[in-house]
């Protein structure tokens, strides 16, 4: 008699959902298992909003990420599997790029790898950052209004300024046409950073570990010293398209895409090095030109290292996609700025507008 194969139906352990393997050390379905990975890989701070009791299960396990993340923990995924399984590919990538394998151990010298140089940078940022705005581990986020967003804002841009594009400034562009990159990075990058730390969430992280509920603009936009304030509630309604536009843009298309660390940083590499600016010399495009080739290409190899069994040529596509994103989110912040003026809210945003390129 042939011999039946009975199929047990294995359930998620983190959100209940189907489960197909063992990942990282416990059962649980794929969207769970590439929660966990990411948030390993990408070594992001994961902000705590609430007193630990949220419900976690199908329909509302994107809620909550710092829950979640303590629910892996608790059915025992490790991070040691992630870290050991990245180490792997990351030692790969170190061979395929210089052949040697101790190419990316730290060291004093300049490396020529853009994204090393660029982690270096973005680990240094952050740490600053947990200094300046006070980010602990029992740090708990706050939903804050324009006026925290001003403050966190103005005083980012500085941090960005000497620990980020230190890394950019070539010896080939004049100063006068580093400040016109300058210019131009800035609030793309601000908005991108915000929208890739704030995938999968209805919130907008700022770098200090504050947010901005995106349901909630009319808080956003209060001013708790103003007791008879009615401007919140109109300038809310005025805005809300606006905020519902770059989610769409650019907030969905991240929580698409699902960028880990690395490929966050060679957007950021190529948000700056910009070959299309007004006003930019023909040496200053030409060093451009040069850098996103060298980005591309590095980026390219990672890919190809990272995702053996995928197709990495799709995944850089997909990659260079989040730039239109981006473009098209500025595109809509001009849109806003102008309109700001004409109902005297600029104020609310001028962290933002004020640092825009004209």
């Amino acid at each position: 008699r042939p011999i039946r194969h009975e199929t047990t139906s294995q359930t998620c352990l983190i959100c209940g959902d189907s489960a197909d393997s063992l990942h990282f050390g416990a059962l649980s379905c794929r969207a769970c298992a590439a929660f966990f990975r990411r948030k390993v890989a990408g070594r992001r701070n994961i902000f705590r909003r609430c007193d630990r009791q949220c419900k976690v299960d199908t329909g509302m396990r994107k809620l909550c990420a710092s829950c979640r993340y303590d629910k892996c923990l608790k059915v025992g995924m490790r991070e040691s599997a992630v870290l050991s399984r990245l180490a792997k590919k990351n030692q790969n990538y170190k061979k395929s790029i210089v052949g040697s394998p101790d190419a990316y151990e730290p060291s004093t010298s300049t490396s020529d790898s853009v994204l090393e140089n660029l982690q270096s940078a973005y680990h240094k940022l952050e740490e600053t950052r947990k200094r300046v705005f006070n980010i602990s581990e029992t740090h708990v986020s706050q939903c804050c209004n324009y006026k925290r967003m001003n403050d966190v804002f103005f005083e980012d841009i500085k941090l960005v300024m000497e620990h980020l594009l230190e890394t950019f400034k070539k010896s080939d562009i004049s100063q006068e046409q580093e400040k016109l990159l300058c210019v131009h990075f800035m609030v793309p990058f601000i908005l991108f950073e915000g929208g890739y730390k704030s995938t999968n969430s209805d919130l907008f992280y700022l770098p200090s570990g504050d947010f901005i509920d995106e349901n909630r603009i009319e808080e956003y936009y209060s001013n708790p010293d103003d007791q008879n304030d009615n401007s919140a509630k109109s300038a809310a309604e005025v805005f809300r398209p606006y905020w519902k536009l770059n989610k769409q843009t650019l907030k969905t298309h991240l929580d698409d895409v699902q960028l880990d660390l690395p490929e966050f940083l060679f957007i950021t590499a190529l948000i700056y090095f910009d070959d299309g600016l007004l006003d930019q010399n023909e040496e200053c495009i030409e060093v451009c030109k040069q850098m996103k080739a060298k980005i591309i290409e590095e980026l390219t190899d990672y890919e190809k290292n990272v995702r053996i069994n995928e197709d990495h040529s799709y995944r850089v596509g997909q990659i260079i996609m989040v730039l239109h994103g981006i473009q098209r989110t500025m595109n809509m912040i001009h849109e806003t700025k102008e309109i700001s003026l004409v109902y005297n809210v600029y104020d609310m945003h001028s962290s933002i507008f004020g640092n825009m390129a004209e």
